[in-house]
């Protein structure tokens, strides 16, 4: 049996609005980051063609709306055309960015691509000089909201050398995204395919392998949510099973998380020289690409209070940025978050007031309780959940309620010790 190889890729986003940062960027880098969506994926189309793959596979989500610009339509049919002159085909599938009742533009795509249809689950051979080497198996949203367990669908038929099943879905009922075409990783493991090229889910696992059930996640990340190398896999098929799927980074700009342990430290500028040390570290790490930063501070500090207030935030970021303004290739600082505390003695503070000793002692329970913390949990329910503000809000589990009390428990002592300091 021949081998072949193919890429792996999803949720492309064509010209990705990156909503959030209009306004707050130079001109000169908000251009490169509106245009960041469709260079990476000319690298997609340009490492398709330097490592001479069989075809491509994009899980869904090749735009960022239903009604996708002419623009993205008209890049995306480019880079397939382009992968076409040199005989590489391309298996597309379409998700809930960009279901098939969308708006389209009248395009005739090369005889090489597939859009599989929205109606059923599409089985099509892949056929190499006259040999059949691989089935691929897909089926596009028809609409945004999808929600049917589709996966039942893909039933690998007799004589197979390898079948993949191409799936925008959400696995295992992940919290962060909208359970759209849901399935879960043992249906998949059970479900006949050599290998699941999925997409919808932007941070990128190979949550198991034979059979090997992949998100490559997104080419470009998007927002401060979406931090870390961003790209594709290149897989390698020898004798009916995956010899090799090796992760390559795509993306031209990277979102990263810069976390600054301030504990200890009592001048400013030492904060900043620290803040300083951790962002040229991530510049390092992410291969001295342009990066957009959002910088959070921790640890126990006298400089708290400070640096909570709202001009002490910016303060500090302007600080920031002036140091980046140096560096090349650029690095944006796209914001500064706080999660300091008061540098205070605790049991000092419990044994002098009655009250606050019974709320810091409460605070500590609901800590360690899993009781307390499942009943604060149900509480914040309703307003995490509430259909307006959840997309913005994310879920409450437990390192957002753990980041909760904290700031209950600091906007407390903060109060405390603002009128200690009047007395």
């Amino acid at each position: 049996m021949s081998s072949f190889r193919f890429l792996h890729a999803a949720d492309l986003h064509l010209d990705s609005p990156f909503r959030g940062l209009a306004g707050q960027l130079p001109e000169r880098i908000a251009r490169e980051v509106r245009r960041s969506t469709f260079a990476a994926y000319e690298r997609l189309v340009e490492l398709a063609i330097s490592e001479r793959v069989d075809f491509v596979i994009v899980a869904g989500d090749v735009y960022d709306l239903a009604d996708r610009s002419l623009t993205a339509q008209v890049a995306f049919l480019r880079g397939l055309e382009k992968l076409a002159e040199h005989g590489i085909r391309a298996y597309v599938s379409h998700g809930n960015h960009d279901p098939l009742d969308g708006a389209q533009a009248r395009l005739k795509w090369p005889e090489t691509v597939h859009i599989f249809s929205g109606e059923t689950v599409e089985s099509v051979p892949f056929v190499r000089e006259g040999v059949e080497l691989a089935r691929v198996y897909g089926r596009s949203y028809p609409t945004a909201k999808f929600k049917e367990r589709i996966h039942r669908d893909y039933v690998r038929e007799v004589d197979v050398p390898f079948a993949i099943g191409v799936l925008h879905t959400n696995l295992d009922g992940d919290s962060g995204h909208e359970a759209y075409a849901p399935s879960s990783r043992a249906e998949l493991a059970a479900g006949g395919m050599d290998y699941w090229a999925l997409g919808h889910i932007h941070k990128r696992a190979v949550i198991q392998e034979r059979p090997h059930i992949v998100y490559p996640g997104n080419l470009q990340g998007r927002s401060r949510k979406e931090t870390g190398a961003k790209g594709c896999y290149l897989v390698e098929v020898s004798q009916g099973k995956v010899d090799g799927c090796v992760f390559h980074e795509l993306a031209p700009i990277r979102w990263e998380k810069v976390e600054v342990d301030l504990t200890g430290v009592t001048e400013e500028a030492d904060a900043l020289e620290r803040a300083e040390e951790q962002i040229l570290l991530a510049r390092e790490n992410g291969g001295l690409r342009p990066l957009l930063v959002a910088v959070e501070v921790t640890g126990h500090t006298e400089l708290h209070r400070s640096l909570k207030r709202v001009e002490g935030r910016d303060e500090w970021t302007q600080a920031l940025q002036e140091i980046a303004d140096d560096l090349r290739p650029w690095v944006w600082i796209e914001s500064v978050e706080v999660r300091t505390r008061e540098e205070i003695d605790r049991d000092a503070w419990r044994e002098s007031d009655p009250f606050l000793g019974d709320f810091l002692r409460l605070v500590e329970e609901m800590r360690e309780s899993p009781e307390l913390r499942s009943e604060l949990e149900e509480l914040l329910g309703t307003v995490y959940k509430h259909p307006k503000w959840k997309k913005h809000l994310g879920t409450p589990g437990d390192e957002r309620l753990t980041e909760l009390l904290e700031e209950a428990e600091d906007l407390v002592l903060a109060l405390f010790a603002e009128r200690r300091d009047a007395l």
